[in-house]
């Protein structure tokens, strides 16, 4: 079973940040994760986790041939469906359910800051290689190590929930996997809590390696126009051939 998480309470403060297509200028790790997926045009795609469907958007806009794109806040999927125009199919569901989906039918499987709220990746790894076709992709970014150093010498006090001095103090045990429960209300007054899981790189990258997903590019995200310093990294596997490894995860 995944956590307990409840995004509802923020659906309609994230509508309305995110808009039509996301910050298209101050969203580096979104533009990383299309440029990963290069070319769009006429691959069949799965937004995992897509939210408001800003990135289901674009990838349309960008020339997808059809998207599927999902998300655990019923609220979220009301608000992406109510936006969209276009043949995007939107489904209410949670990160590891893959049903409905048939076997080799999609070219990618994307996830936008997601993967850190998915507390089994694993399946989310074995679900994409039966949906995705041989040679397909699946692209998702995570937190780069020098995510607090980024936030300093941006001016910003708290990341993903975290104090950056607390934040700090887990990256120090950086190969500890750690979660934070992050509550709140939002502008509207409605109640939100979420688990945000810091994990090292190399959780992600053995639990596709060892699933039989080779790495096809690796891309460092430089996360604000106040600094070069990477604030997420994008990863491109490559639904491959399955090995003999013990999968973690």
């Amino acid at each position: 079973m995944e956590l307990s998480t409840s995004f509802d309470g923020l659906a309609d403060d994230w509508d309305e940040r995110a808009g039509e297509y996301g910050d298209e200028r101050g969203d580096s790790t979104a533009s990383a994760l299309i440029n990963a997926l290069s070319p769009v045009q006429g691959k069949a795609i799965y937004d995992l986790g897509c939210g408001n469907g800003a990135l289901a958007r674009r990838l349309v806009r960008a020339g997808a041939l059809s998207v599927i794109a999902s998300d655990i806040s019923p609220r979220l999927i009301k608000l992406a469906s109510a936006r969209d125009t276009t043949a995007i199919q939107y489904m209410n569901r949670r990160a590891t359910d893959f049903t409905r989906i048939s076997s080799s039918s999609v070219d990618a499987v994307v996830l936008h800051r997601a993967a850190f709220y998915i507390e089994h990746f694993g399946r989310i790894v074995d679900g994409a290689r039966r949906v995705l076709t041989s040679g397909g992709s699946l692209v998702f970014d995570v937190h780069h190590p020098l995510l607090p150093a980024a936030r300093k010498v941006a001016g910003r006090t708290v990341a993903y929930g975290e104090s950056l001095d607390d934040l700090n103090r887990i990256w120090a045990s950086y190969s500890q996997p750690h979660s934070t429960r992050v509550t709140g209300t939002d502008s509207r007054g409605n109640a939100y809590s979420y688990a945000c899981l810091k994990r090292p790189l190399q959780y992600y990258v053995n639990a596709c390696l060892s699933r039989g997903m080779r790495l096809r590019r690796l891309i460092e995200v430089e996360g604000s126009r106040a600094t070069t310093i990477p604030t997420a990294i994008v990863l491109s596997m490559e639904n491959s051939v399955r090995t003999g490894l013990r999968p973690p995860g």
